[in-house]
């Protein structure tokens, strides 16, 4: 019969295999909620599942191996150190997106991730001449398996099974409340489109846009706009960026409750401030009777500005842990996301069966830009904004005029924005109030060469764009107004933040100067956040 030392050990070592896991998920900054349609059940009982089937399957073979002959014994504690070390290393490479550690541990990557194979070739060596300091090693191990068993059976698994059955209603992804016609109390005055593309750099789209690449649509925007050509980024990740420039305030931080509620923390208080969509452009609009769209990609619009709007639709199959959590998600079952969280079967199933991250981000833009043209082409909706997802990365699209061959890269996407926004345009131009409309461009970072430099899929031309990965900060920003058919460059350094200010004015009707829009926003700000 296996002791109960043996379970524990198992359950010990299936911990520190699933940390990866549990830590995205039950981490009060956990991104994995924040862009999950609610509630995450299927995930948390899928999860469950696997620490039950590992922690058997482990426990299982600490007991035949406690029960086996000595000397056999010691040699296959080096399997068990194999195991350790692979676990071990999966955790440190895990750690390493926080950028501090990833400082930290940047030069010695490729001995971690091969932790699983030095480990037990030195713990061989120490089993040859020093056996004694061997066993009293593995001795160690097995209590701090132990230990960690413990803590999976006291703090993990009920946390886990509380959130497996948490009640709620499922999440809708898209909501149409809008009056079925336009009320004469609603405000007389332009219509505000504002288009974000994701992580459109200013630097690749005018200053230095490589030969091959044609951008028609974009030079003829800021050819009739006024734009900004030192614009300094407000924040390096798209779910604090967003959330901040609609708030008109920068978030440093933020975490999510175990409701996908989003909250963030004050630079100047160091206090804890739930996002509140009252307090942000929408909510201003509403409140001046104007009524308000998103059709927007990756972020959960229509969970934390739903109060504030009359129409949504929000669009994200975009794999944000593709390596640790791969295609585990709270629209499948909890046996597919079982699956998908074993080690060796995981694997197998991405192999042969599931999409691979290129389709589903080609089918986000896909879905996004049907999306945006319909909201778009809604005459009820005043104020609306749209979050497409190009040309952030994975590639969807080759150019054809392209000098060099290449799989789909971010200069593609380029390219597929622009084309873009020229359909978008034309979808614009094609409506009642196109006379009478006030095109935002922007983007809400640039792009982060650094990021993707040198990982898969990194290719020649974007190392020659990037003069080898190289981060050029500033994002994009282009207004043209009614009328406006002359270009209007700002030269002073302004912050991103300015898209808030501008907003605020439009909405009360406040149209000043075309030369006024680079003195309302600060033109400090922050250029980078740490996740």
């Amino acid at each position: 019969m296996i002791k109960l030392r043996s379970w524990l050990e198992g359950a010990g070592l299936a911990l520190l295999y699933f940390v990866p896991h549990i830590a995205l998920i039950l981490d009060p900054g956990s991104h994995i909620v924040y862009h999950q349609l609610l509630p995450i059940t299927t995930i948390l009982r899928g999860m469950l599942l696997d620490l039950a089937l590992l922690t058997v399957v482990c426990g299982a073979a600490f007991g035949w191996l406690h029960s086996g002959a000595s000397q056999r014994r010691d040699w296959l504690q080096l399997g068990v150190l194999s195991a350790v070390g692979w676990v071990l290393g999966r955790i440190l490479v895990f750690s390493t997106r926080e950028p501090q550690i990833f400082a930290l541990l940047k030069s010695t990557l490729p001995v971690v991730s091969h932790l699983w194979v030095i480990l037990p070739m030195v713990a061989a060596m120490v089993l040859i001449y020093a056996p004694q300091m061997f066993r009293q090693s593995v001795k160690v191990l097995y209590v701090v398996l132990g230990g960690a068993g413990y803590a999976c059976v006291l703090v993990v698994v009920p946390r886990l099974v509380l959130g497996s059955f948490a009640s709620g209603p499922w999440e809708a992804r898209g909501f149409d409340h809008t009056p079925a016609s336009v009320s004469a109390s609603m405000p007389k005055g332009p219509r505000i489109i504002w288009l974000l593309f994701d992580e459109m750099s200013y630097d690749q789209t005018f200053e230095h846009r490589r030969a091959d690449l044609h951008l028609p649509a974009f030079d003829q925007l800021r050819a009739e706009s006024t734009y900004f050509s030192d614009l300094q980024p407000a924040g390096f990740y798209t779910e604090r960026v967003i959330p901040s420039l609609f708030a008109g305030e920068f978030f440093p931080t933020i975490r999510i409750s175990k409701q996908g509620a989003l909250a963030w923390r004050s630079a100047s208080t160091d206090a804890w401030n739930k996002f509140d969509p009252q307090q942000t452009v929408f909510g201003e609009a509403h409140r001046l009777g104007w009524t308000t769209g998103v059709a927007g990609w990756f972020n959960p619009y229509c969970r934390i500005l739903a109060p504030v709007l009359d129409r949504c639709e929000s669009v994200d199959r975009y794999d944000l842990e593709e390596d640790v959590l791969p295609h585990i998600s709270s629209r499948q079952s909890t046996l597919e996301n079982a699956l998908y969280g074993l080690p060796v079967v995981s694997p197998l199933l991405i192999h042969f069966e599931h999409q691979s991250q290129r389709q589903l981000h080609r089918d986000d833009y896909d879905e996004m830009l049907k999306q945006a043209e319909s909201l778009i082409q809604d005459a009820r909706i005043q104020f609306a904004f749209i979050h497409l997802p190009v040309p952030h990365l994975p590639g969807i699209y080759l150019r054809p005029e392209s000098t060099t061959a290449h799989t789909p890269d971010y200069l593609d996407n380029m390219a597929l924005a622009d084309q873009t926004l020229a359909k978008l345009r034309a979808t614009i131009a094609a409506t009642p109030q196109a006379d009478d409309t006030v095109l935002i461009v922007s983007s809400d970072h640039s792009w982060r060469a650094q990021l993707n430099h040198g990982g898969k899929g990194w290719t020649q031309e974007e190392e020659a764009a990037s003069h080898g990965g190289q981060f050029d900060p500033r994002p994009v920003l282009m207004v043209h107004s009614p009328g406006e058919t002359k270009s209007n460059r700002i030269t002073s350094a302004t912050n991103l933040m300015i898209v808030h200010s501008l907003l605020e004015d439009l909405l009360a009707h406040k149209r000043g100067d075309r030369q006024d829009l680079g003195k309302k926003a600060p033109s400090s700000g922050p250029a980078q956040a740490a996740k």
